[in-house]
């Protein structure tokens, strides 16, 4: 089939337009990519800090969204447009885009491009995607269903994960039905990274235990016993000097002074708060 023919855009849109739709911004572009990591860390840390079957529910949704939206980043960086240098939207698309999900920016770009050469023709690779369409309620509701329910992702990834355990040389039969990239090195390299980020979520859970623990036990600090005889377990403070020397109390060197029996004041050790055995004088 020949190649799609090409249309000019400028005849369709305003150079204004046309300008505003092809401008890229590599700081934009960078931004995406730490949005969408840190709304995945951001989900994360609500499980962490929260564990409970509905935030686990919640930050199970959002990670799936973000995972879509590194999927659509990886499709700019594709095309060159995730950065204006090259060699970083080459390392961006690839480790921070295409790679946590699954696929391959070079494999992804070297059969996306056949998609917008022969698009919707015979030779499309995509065409598999658009072809049933349109459908009808029912078929959309199975689909629907399926994805729901991770069907489709077991048929997408399950042949994958298979061929871990085929021989070496053995043909592979490449499906477009997906972004996510084929051959056993590729899915090696997915489940490494992700088994890496499990592990991290996990360190991540563990310090925040661990630091939970320390601060509720400093916290929680004893008190001391109260001493016998005093009122309300409170110390009572020695005389001042002023009454010392009206014969009222006595020097007590961190002790405490309390009435007698015959209501004269009784010195007492000042560490475990027996009596001194004297009196001291009126």
């Amino acid at each position: 089939m020949p190649i799609v023919a090409r249309v000019d855009p400028k005849s369709i849109f305003s150079p204004e337009e046309w300008n505003h739709l092809t401008s890229r911004s590599s700081v934009r572009g960078m931004w995406l990519v730490a949005q969408a990591w840190g709304t995945i860390i951001g989900a994360i840390a609500l499980v962490a800090i929260w564990p409970n079957p509905l935030t686990w529910l919640i930050a199970v949704m959002i990670v799936g969204t973000r995972q879509l939206g590194l999927a659509i980043l990886m499709h700019e960086a594709a095309h060159g447009g995730l950065h204006a240098n090259r060699a970083i939207n080459e390392w961006v698309g690839q480790w921070l885009c295409a790679v946590p999900v699954g696929a391959d920016l070079a494999g992804y770009r070297s059969y996306h491009l056949q998609h917008h050469k022969f698009t919707q023709q015979p030779e499309d690779p995509d065409l598999s995607l658009s072809a049933p369409f349109p459908i009808t309620r029912e078929s959309y509701a199975r689909k629907a269903i399926r994805d729901l329910t991770g069907q489709t992702f077991v048929k997408q990834r399950l042949p994958l994960f298979l061929s871990l355990f085929r021989r070496t040389g053995s043909a592979e039969e490449v499906s477009h039905e997906s972004f996510v990239a084929s051959g056993a090195d590729k899915m090696a390299r997915f489940l490494a990274v992700n088994a890496a980020m499990f592990a991290l979520f996990w360190l991540v859970v563990g310090f925040q235990e661990v630091v939970h623990s320390a601060l509720t036990g400093n916290s929680e600090v004893a008190k001391p016993p109260a001493i016998r005889g005093e009122p309300n377990g409170h110390p009572q403070e020695c005389p001042p000097d002023a009454q010392r020397s009206r014969g009222h109390g006595a020097m007590c060197r961190g002790g405490r002074v309390e009435q007698g029996r015959r209501g004269a004041p009784v010195q007492h050790h000042p560490e475990d708060g027996r009596q001194m055995g004297r009196t001291l004088p009126r």
